[in-house]
This record gives structure tokens, sequence and C-alpha cells, in this order.
């Protein structure tokens, strides 16, 4: 049986891949999945205010600046969240 439902981000109706996707409340279809922009924030220990460093970034980009060790030192590391 089809799992059809509808995108909550655009509304778009679409083939889910199980019923369980089908009724997961962060589904998305696959046009608005790949089109989610990230930045990137640095991370601090001790309280201090986290900083944006770049905005707009697919996930690819966002991973690739994160695992470069050059992105983390003593007290603090970069990291990325969906916009």
């Amino acid at each position: 049986m089809p799992n059809i439902t509808n995108c909550p981000r655009c509304s778009n109706v679409y083939e889910a891949s199980s019923s369980e996707e089908a009724n997961r409340s962060d589904r998305m279809c696959n046009e608005c999945w790949n089109s989610r922009t990230f930045r990137i924030v640095r991370f601090r220990q001790e309280g201090l205010p986290r900083e944006v460093i770049k905005e707009g970034c697919d996930l690819e980009e966002a991973r690739s600046h994160c695992g470069d060790p050059a992105t983390q030192g003593i007290g603090w590391f970069d990291g990325y969240e969906e916009e």
C-alpha cells in the first residue's frame, strides 16, 4: 500500500518510503529536503556567546567545514545547524 503524505513545508503530495516516515512531524519531500540550508556556528565553552561564521551553506559544505581540524580548538569548535 502506498504511503501518500504531504510535505509540511510546501504542501506537495508525495509518496513516503514507509508509513513511519509518512507520519513523522519532520518529514519533507525530496525537493524541500535537498533545498535546506545551514549556518556554521562557533560554539564556545564557559558560557561565551555563539558566533555565526557563515550562513546559506548546503549540507556538504557545512559538513566539510566542520570536519576540518582547523575548525576546533581548546574551548571552542565549529558546528552547523539548519536555518
